[in-house]
């Protein structure tokens, strides 16, 4: 049933009572958090492999089918349409019904979509397919998030939701090993039999070993059983007694299915920004993921090369996400005008006749730590910045806005392509989106100084107007 964030937590007088903001700051990281984080980190490996899955499948299936390439960047962009839809009404239901069960309904319903693209024959059931399936990717992270941002102690928040954002860079890189070594012998079929498959089963064990968040029981009076027993699993040593009360400092309303609620309590500056770093970043990101494999062929690499090459930029984003989880804590998104900074140059030298063809996997590495990485941090922020009862919401608006970036990034990069352009001048014209990131990157780092006193991301955001 659905939650009503007005009621009280618990009615009954007497028992213990917990502030669960401090329980969960206060508990030592044990068991119980790794188990939160590694199930979800899972679930964001299997949805990095679908996010980038037909960017390596394009090559064989333009030349095997004879799709023309402007038709493949509708197919591109069709999952990523479907998470623009799919995003903030997952958002939304994950705090009306919970994180676990939209989590694990968005994990099956994105594998079996995937699975069945192997059946696909024509351009229009491609796109319907991959429109399913990024409807069932929309609820993964704004729910991940949400659910690890309620039980990891706000001292080491930041690092651990990035370690979470480390599934997408993760599984991103994976198709690009499965294109290279699996699809000469298995055709291009093999990358949606494993994209669909894994995730079908992954979704059917979290049934079992998944917790709901703390704080969403806390809100849901008939589940006061379940919140007995994860708090208790939480930290054992604390031995809570049947009538322990558990309150939050905050539980106001949480909200409606609106685009502003992310801007009450003034986050109406914060807020705009980080929508639109998300829109250049995934913009930029999906442009690379989609289109590089093809734009690395075009500039003289072999397939295999091309894929293994393309590969780098997702080991990239691993790589960045690893120093942002020491960084954006400290630095907050002044680090991201530092990646940007150092991103642009990076990609606009790609294929460059005068640069010598050993350094090309050096730059697309460079630029996949710089630009694949910030995303984590961007949907990190977006689980630090809002209050339990409106997080998934919040975040699922903001990964929602960011969308609209992802599905032009794509289809972009099909109108270059359609007009012929070079390799060399696809990566040239894709660095350009960074410069205006790193305008807007300083001005969110100012705008958070002034905000929250200093370059982190601050509690105070989290108490609702």
């Amino acid at each position: 049933m659905p939650f009503d964030a007005t009621a009280p937590v618990d009615s009954r007088p007497g028992g213990r009572r917990i502030d669960l903001d401090e329980f969960v700051d206060g508990r030592p990281i044990g068991a119980f958090h790794f188990n939160v984080v590694l199930w979800p980190l899972l679930v964001t490996i299997a949805d990095g492999f679908d996010l980038v899955v037909m960017g390596y499948a394009a090559p064989e299936i333009i030349k095997i089918l004879n799709f023309d390439r402007s038709a493949v960047g509708l197919i591109l962009s069709s999952s990523l349409v479907g998470m623009l839809i799919g995003t903030p009404i997952a958002g939304y239901l994950g705090d009306r019904f919970g994180r676990k069960p939209l989590i694990i309904l968005s994990t099956l319903l994105f594998g079996l979509a995937t699975w069945s693209t192997v059946l696909a024959g024509g351009v229009a059931q491609f796109c319907a397919l991959r429109f399913v399936a990024g409807v069932g990717l929309a609820g993964i992270i704004p729910n991940a998030t949400a659910l690890v941002s309620e039980f990891i102690p706000r001292r080491v928040r930041g690092a651990f939701l990035i370690v979470v954002q480390l599934g997408v860079q993760i599984g991103g890189i994976v198709p690009g090993l499965v294109a290279a070594y699996l699809v000469s012998h298995h055709g291009w079929e093999v990358l949606f039999h494993i994209g669909g498959a894994a995730p079908v089963m992954l979704a059917m064990v979290l049934v079992f070993v998944l917790p709901e968040s703390i704080k969403y029981l806390s809100l849901v009076p008939s589940k006061r059983a379940e919140l007995l027993r994860v708090a208790r699993a939480l930290d054992p040593r604390d031995q809570l007694p049947d009538d322990t009360v558990f309150a939050l400092r905050s539980t106001g309303s949480r909200g409606a299915l609106s685009p502003l609620v992310p801007l009450r309590n003034g986050m109406h500056i914060v807020t705009p920004l980080v929508w639109l770093l998300a829109v250049v970043n995934l913009f930029t990101a999906l442009l690379m993921a989609s289109w590089a494999p093809t734009a690395l062929r075009d500039i003289g690499l072999a397939p295999e090369a091309a894929a293994l090459t393309a590969t780098l930029f997702g080991l990239g984003g691993l790589i960045g996400s690893f120093i942002l989880t020491v960084g954006f804590n400290r630095f907050g998104f002044l680090v991201i005008v530092a990646f940007y900074v150092a991103a642009i140059p990076s990609m606009a030298l790609i294929g460059q006749p005068f640069v010598d063809r050993g350094v090309l996997p050096w730059l697309v590495l460079a630029a996949g730590i710089c630009v694949a990485g910030t995303q984590s941090a961007i949907n990190s922020a977006f689980g630090m910045l809002y209050p339990t009862t409106i997080r998934s919401n919040c975040a699922g608006w903001g990964m929602a806005i960011g969308r609209l970036g992802a599905v032009g990034g794509p289809l972009f990069g099909g109108f270059l392509m359609s007009r012929q352009v070079t390799g060399i001048t696809f990566f040239e014209i894709a660095a350009l989106p960074l410069v205006f990131g790193v305008l807007v990157a300083s001005l969110l780092t100012y705008a958070c100084r002034r905000r929250f006193g200093g370059w982190t991301l601050d509690e105070k955001a989290k108490e609702e107007a």
